[in-house]
């Protein structure tokens, strides 16, 4: 899956709980550089490339699995503990292993978030 493909999904698995930037667009966005600004309720921000951990060589030597996790965070900017109930349908409706997830609730100085992987191991076929 590419990022685009995760964040499409990512969209319309968080719905109604994903929040708006100032310019009224999904507060989903892939890569660093998030737009500034107020944002209204969840914001996901999925990492542009994922993260390789390990390559394994196939037995016929034509292919390699890449071991790949992409990096996502949720941060609740309107406090409306929404992060809980987001994680359980990610976790129900992707069926791939999430793993990491840190959480750190909110202060007065602090919105609550949650960062955590998705496992995407794929194949890619060698010359």
């Amino acid at each position: 899956m590419d990022s685009k493909e995760l964040r499409d999904r990512l969209q319309v698995i968080l719905g109604p709980d994903l929040g708006k930037f100032g310019n009224g667009k999904p507060a989903i966005w892939i890569g660093e550089n998030v737009p500034s600004g107020a944002v209204n309720g969840l914001q996901c921000v999925i990492q542009a490339v994922p993260e390789a951990r390990s390559t394994i060589p196939a037995l016929n030597g034509q292919h390699v699995l890449i071991d790949s996790y992409w990096q996502v965070i949720l941060i609740d900017f309107a406090n409306a503990g929404t992060i809980a109930t987001a994680m359980q349908r990610i976790q129900t409706q992707i069926k791939r292993a999430i793993r990491g997830e840190v959480y750190l609730a909110s202060t007065l100085k602090t919105y609550a978030q949650i960062r955590f992987q998705i496992h995407d191991p794929h194949a890619i076929t060698l010359r």
